[in-house]
């Protein structure tokens, strides 16, 4: 992961990318197709993931879990993406920042509830901001 970020991919993405593979190298890959619960296919509609239930419930089930965190529509598309397709297939996205909390929150709290602790080198990671290009940092590289 730390070469990703040595070759400019938005260290958010790889975050993701880290964290949805340790999650499936580890066997909890989360249900994010299917109900976790009642295993019918999820309506392009806002549905809450549940760490505690391992994936998306929808909305029929929502009430099995409280405390599960809402994913909108785009948050979901994001995660079935990278899911399906890897990294290479959402360095090209720009989630938008709401859509960026809901999907980091949702695989933190999943780490979190798998493997029973709070990771320090995942907060490190997903803290971490993309480099400014010269132009962002308001150099210009043609001196003038």
């Amino acid at each position: 992961s730390l070469s990703l970020l040595d070759d400019g991919i938005d260290p958010w993405h790889v975050a993701r990318h880290f964290e949805l593979g340790l999650l499936v190298t580890l066997g909890y890959g989360p249900e994010i197709v299917r109900c976790v619960n009642c295993q019918r296919d999820l309506k392009a509609v806002p549905n809450p993931f549940s760490s505690s239930l391992g994936g998306m419930l929808c909305p029929d089930c929502a009430g099995l879990d409280p405390g599960a965190i809402r994913l909108s529509v785009n948050a979901q598309k994001y995660l079935r993406t990278l899911a399906r397709s890897g990294l290479s297939s959402v360095i090209g996205l720009n989630p938008s920042a709401p859509e960026r909390h809901e999907v980091g929150q949702a695989m933190l709290a999943y780490l979190r509830h798998v493997g029973e602790r709070d990771f320090n080198s995942l907060r490190v990671l997903g803290t971490m901001q993309p480099a400014a290009t010269p132009q962002q940092a308001g150099h210009n590289p043609s001196g003038s």
